[in-house]
């Protein structure tokens, strides 16, 4: 159930909201949805959202053009190596891809960008990724992931995939 909203952002190339929904299970979710005007560039796909995170929201299938998993990890291979502030989440977002069958074939970069997304992958500490990443994630998650031994899986799978490319 939708709780609250903020009123639209816009920019010329995104509308987004602020969401809060409160799903049947009772915990408040914060989160945001964005629109993009950008043209379709290459790994933009149109298809199902995925049932099992519909389900969680209690919603109907929904259809809308997304990023496949080949240019979401590329994106996130840049947003690592690009913030000013290095951000847990990049970490944990690329492990999920690679998880999910990204094989980074669309992250384009000569093996010196490729040697800083690893050591900033690694630069990134337990106490970043339990306040920036653990601390928002579903109550039933946090045990899982919360442990150190989870974040140096986590770490060091995305540091395998990154020593692949």
């Amino acid at each position: 159930m939708l709780i609250k909203f903020s009123a639209s952002r816009q920019t010329d190339t995104t509308q987004r909201w602020k969401v809060h929904l409160q799903p049947p299970s009772g915990a408040h979710l914060p989160t945001k949805i964005e629109f993009s005007r950008r043209k379709f560039d290459p790994g933009i796909v149109f298809g199902s959202v995925d049932a099992e995170i519909l389900a969680s929201y209690n919603l109907r299938p929904l259809i809308a053009s997304h990023y496949n998993l080949e240019a979401a990890s590329a994106q996130k291979v840049q947003a690592l190596i690009g913030r000013k502030e290095t951000q847990a989440r990049d970490v944990f977002d690329l492990a999920f891809l690679f998880e999910r069958g990204a094989k980074g074939s669309a992250i384009k970069l000569d093996k010196e960008n490729l040697a800083k997304a690893c050591e900033v992958a690694l630069s990134v500490s337990f106490d970043q990724y339990q306040s920036q990443v653990v601390a928002y994630l579903p109550p039933e998650y946090q045990d899982y992931y919360g442990t150190g031994k989870a974040w140096d899986t986590l770490q060091g799978n995305v540091i395998r995939v990154l020593e692949k490319i």
